[in-house]
């Protein structure tokens, strides 16, 4: 994604039509945990050369079990228990490669974790 600006940002994040002020009203702080989220990544990313998302997309193309169920989280439409389902198998079969040091340090990592594939959902869905 280049630089957008005003208006752009929903759109080119969602594909849909908001305006910046709209945003500050809507329900739901999804928008914004993305773009800080996105702030991290990509800090992580200049820093180290990778980061969360990038490790996630990488598993996600060579590891069967966890693409069913990522598609089952997609499919259920974001429901908890199919993130709480990724978080853990990821934490379990791949714990050392979602390190300290590519997430802030305020975060849990299961937590920051769950942003990250919950985003990408969404990005997906």
């Amino acid at each position: 994604m280049g630089a957008l600006y005003g208006n752009q940002v929903p759109y080119g994040l969602f594909k849909k039509r908001y305006s910046v002020s709209d945003l500050l009203v809507l329900k739901y702080d999804d928008i914004w945990l993305s773009q800080l989220t996105t702030i991290n990544e990509r800090a992580s990313l200049l820093k180290y050369k990778k980061n969360y998302m990038t490790i996630f997309s990488k598993l996600l193309e060579k590891d069967s079990s966890l693409k069913i169920f990522y598609d089952d989280l997609i499919n259920s439409e974001g429901k908890k228990k199919y993130l709480k389902k990724i978080v853990i198998y990821l934490l379990r079969k791949y714990k050392k490669l979602f390190t300290k040091k590519l997430k802030p340090t305020d975060k849990k990592t299961d937590e920051y974790l769950a942003d990250i594939v919950q985003m990408l959902a969404a990005h997906h869905a």
